[in-house]
C-alpha cells in the first residue's frame, strides 16, 4: 500500500527540450498569443522576410550592444572611464531592445537568442577584465562566471 502511495504521488519523469542544429527556429516568431499575434502565412514563408528578421530594430540594437562591449573590452585598461560608458550604454540598451520588439511586434527566435548571448558576454566580459584588474579575487569572479551560464541555461531547460 505504501509503495503504491509512493508511486501516485511521484512526480512526472523530467523532459528535456530536443536539441536542433537547424537554424530553422531562430527565423519563426515566439509563440505568446496574447503579446504577440501570429504571423501570416506568406509572412512565415517569405524567403526576403526571413533574411530582414536580421534587421529588426530590436536585432539592431542588439549588435550595438555587441560593439559597444567590444569597445568596453578593449578600453578597459587604458581608458576605463570610456570602457565605464560604453559597458553602462550597452547595459541600457539592453532594455531599449526588449521594449522596441514589443512596440514593433518584432520579436523573433534569433532576437531572443541574440539578447542572451549579448547579455552572457556582458557578464563574463566584466568579470574577465576584473580578474585581469584585481587577480586576488580569481575564485569569486570565475564563480559569478559560472553561476550566471549556469542558471541560464538552467532556466532556458526548464521553460
Amino acid at each position: 500500500e505504501a509503495r503504491r502511495q509512493r508511486e501516485r504521488t511521484r512526480p512526472p519523469p523530467l523532459k528535456l527540450p530536443s536539441l536542433s542544429l537547424s537554424p530553422a527556429p531562430f527565423f519563426s516568431q515566439r509563440k505568446h498569443p496574447s503579446l504577440f499575434p501570429p504571423p501570416s502565412p506568406s509572412w512565415s514563408h517569405s524567403h526576403s522576410m526571413r533574411w530582414s528578421i536580421f534587421l529588426f530594430a530590436p536585432n539592431l540594437v542588439g549588435y550595438a550592444r555587441i560593439a559597444l562591449m567590444f569597445a568596453a573590452f578593449a578600453w578597459a585598461r587604458s581608458r576605463w572611464d570610456l570602457a565605464a560608458v560604453c559597458y553602462l550604454v550597452s547595459a541600457l540598451l539592453d532594455a531599449v531592445d526588449g521594449l522596441l520588439a514589443r512596440m514593433l511586434n518584432q520579436s523573433s527566435r534569433f532576437g531572443a537568442v541574440l539578447d542572451m548571448i549579448a547579455d552572457r558576454a556582458a557578464t563574463s566580459g566584466l568579470c574577465a577584465i576584473l580578474c585581469a584588474l584585481y587577480p586576488e579575487h580569481v575564485c569569486f569572479f570565475a564563480s559569478t562566471i559560472a553561476i550566471d551560464v549556469m542558471s541560464h541555461f538552467a532556466r532556458v531547460v526548464s521553460s
